[in-house]
């Protein structure tokens, strides 16, 4: 994709492609996984040479990614010249981002759930949703972290960053989020859950906020 492009908005196409070819990733491997049940020699042939596609297809990927990181920087730093470009806005991943974590209020059935953003960094945005019934009672909280890697490309695609295949982002997982998994400490906030972006170069941790639930608020 061009520059020229990009200079244009469409700083999300080549997140596109990456999410297309990540989905062929995976159901390739899908694909593969049925053909171990089939036997005999025609089968064995067929999965030998979808094998044989899996890890070109991942390098194809890991470039992909390395044209979206440097797509959504040159997109973000707002700036026609040579000069530094100007300091980030309180969202560091615009569009996007600004619409999932900028917003202070999303209705949701029964009540409302409230956003309080809490901080944005080089390569986080963390922030607290307040899960409200319809009597304004705080039924949930959640806590969420973005963990972008669009300025830290070499951390996507590095082993001391990722359990697994560091370059399948299809199965590898975050060591911070095993890191919470096997921690059990009264000072450490347990995991609630996490999920992958790959696409965006991005996932998102959420952790426990460990605090009594049903408290009415004034």
């Amino acid at each position: 994709m061009g520059a020229q492009n990009v200079a244009h908005g469409l700083a999300t196409e080549p997140e596109d492609s990456l999410e297309a070819q990540i989905q062929v990733l995976r159901d390739l491997k899908s694909l593969i996984k049925l053909e171990h049940m089939v036997m005999g020699q025609p089968a064995d042939r067929i999965r030998h040479y979808d094998e044989g596609r899996v890890n070109p297809l991942q390098h194809g990927i890991t470039a992909l990614e390395d044209q979206v990181a440097r797509a959504r920087i040159y997109y973000e730093s707002d700036s026609d010249s040579d000069q530094n470009p100007p300091p980030r806005r309180k969202s560091n991943r615009t569009g996007y981002q600004q619409r999932t974590q900028d917003r202070n209020v999303d209705p949701h059935y029964g009540g409302n759930m409230y956003h309080f953003h809490l901080c944005t960094s080089r390569q986080t945005s963390a922030g607290l949703w307040v899960v409200c019934g319809a009597h304004n009672t705080i039924v949930d909280r959640v806590v969420v972290k973005d963990c972008w890697h669009i300025q830290e490309f070499n951390r996507w695609t590095s082993s001391a960053w990722w359990i697994g295949d560091a370059i399948d982002p299809t199965t590898k997982e975050p060591l911070e989020a095993l890191i919470h998994q096997k921690l059990h400490h009264e000072s450490i906030l347990r995991l609630r859950s996490w999920h992958m972006h790959a696409h965006k170069l991005m996932f998102r941790v959420g952790p426990s906020t460990d605090c009594p639930s049903n408290i009415f608020t004034l």
